[in-house]
């Protein structure tokens, strides 16, 4: 059976319009569903940087799921196979790029390697030299080809791709989405932060706050072999502590370190209350960073590229707030429907939610289709409908 189309008839709201949301309603729109999102702020807003509740805004963003758990890998990989052919499209902001996962301690390889693509060991021949903290008495990892999203070229370009689709976005406050969904067939909760506001049976959830520094920069950095590059490192002290877990990403204008996770919690005002940051810590711009990320940083960059990083004073400082469910340090994700079979839940990606955001898509348009009798599909077919419509000329 050809999933073309199948939706056809069938009304659907999602709430929310970050790059979760975004990707459902696309999907389900190449279905042949009528869709309308329902959010109070969208990828393309200007200044949308500037607000920390809005997660994709403040996406870094390396196609590697680093916070969620192994049961994402089949979203995983049709996520990455969908990005990974959008890189044929230079206004989306995709790219392919080495990439370097690293760390000092010995420790097994991540779930998610088995799933990175052109994985191989550190030292091959071909490959550029990883970069390695003075001091440190071993490294471990691997090298992979990866994609990376350029967020401030990816948010606008796909924020279009749901004005070409004719998928209207009816601006709505948190607290006025329920009353604001008409009738309609199935309803998506794509709204991460907040949703336990207006649903009340999603499940505990936690948050981590990030922090990225972003260099804006007249030209993109690349490696000492004239590609870009990119890395996330983990640094362990003499006595085997941790001793920083950064990365570097350039984009296109920018380039960005980081990297913080740091638990809490919003209160009842909205500001984020957390629960401490384990390592030394520095002020920048009055945010407290983790000094690792700048000093670690500023030492490996330069031998990954062979220049100095901008001054501090250039800096800019984006904040985030991932939204996860369950218990802190036990992330858990949300993607089928609610107990009552009232609606459809998206939730729970934390900083992997631009990483699995076409295969959540592919996850929710073949549950909705099979919820609605018109035909059971794998991940993959969903996928290659996703990667059509978003090369091709999206339905109208």
């Amino acid at each position: 059976m050809n999933p073309g189309r199948i939706l056809t008839g069938l009304r659907i709201d999602v709430l929310g319009a970050g790059v979760v949301g975004a990707a459902i309603a696309f999907g389900l729109r190449q279905l042949g569903a009528e869709v309308r999102i329902k959010a109070l702020l969208r990828l393309g807003d200007p200044g949308i940087q500037a607000r920390p509740d809005f997660a994709s805004a403040y996406a870094a963003a390396l196609i590697m799921p680093h916070s969620v758990a192994a049961d994402t890998g089949p979203l995983f990989a049709i996520s990455q196979d969908v990005f990974l052919r959008l890189a044929a499209q230079k206004a989306a902001g995709v790219r392919i790029q080495t990439h370097f996962e690293l760390w000092e301690d010995d420790r097994p390889d991540p779930w998610y390697a088995a799933w990175t693509k052109d994985r191989r060991p550190l030292g091959a021949q071909s490959d550029p030299s990883p970069p390695l903290r003075p001091g440190a008495a071993t490294l471990n990892g691997f090298v992979c080809t990866a994609a990376f999203v350029d967020m401030e070229l990816y948010r606008p370009w796909l924020d279009g791709q749901l004005a070409k689709s004719a998928i209207p976005v009816e601006r709505v406050a948190l607290r006025d989405a329920p009353a604001a969904v008409s009738a309609c067939d199935v309803l998506v909760n794509a709204l991460g932060i907040g949703a336990e506001a207006v649903f009340n049976d999603v499940g505990d959830s936690h948050l981590l706050r990030g922090v990225l520094l972003r260099f804006p920069t007249p030209e993109e950095w690349r490696g000492r072999h004239g590609a870009p590059l990119s890395y996330n490192y983990a640094a362990i002290n003499a006595d085997g502590a941790p001793g920083g877990d950064v990365y570097f990403y350039p984009r296109a204008r920018s380039l960005v370190l980081g990297g913080l996770r740091e638990p809490g919690r919003l209160n009842a005002q909205g500001d984020f209350v957390g629960d401490g940051v384990i390592l030394p810590t520095t002020l920048v711009q009055g945010v407290k960073l983790p000094i690792a990320m700048i000093d670690l940083n500023r030492v490996l960059v330069r031998q990954l590229t062979a220049r100095d990083l901008p001054p501090l004073a250039a800096a800019e400082v984006d904040v985030g707030y991932r939204f996860l469910l369950g218990r802190t340090g036990h992330p858990q994700k949300k993607l089928g429907w609610s107990a009552d079979g009232a609606r459809f839940d998206a939730l729970g990606f934390g900083g992997a939610g631009v990483t699995l955001s076409w295969g959540a898509a592919a996850e929710a348009m073949a549950q909705i289709a099979a919820r609605h009798q018109r035909g059971r599909f794998a991940l993959a077919e969903m996928g290659e409908l996703l990667a059509a419509g978003l090369l091709d000329a999206p339905i109208s």
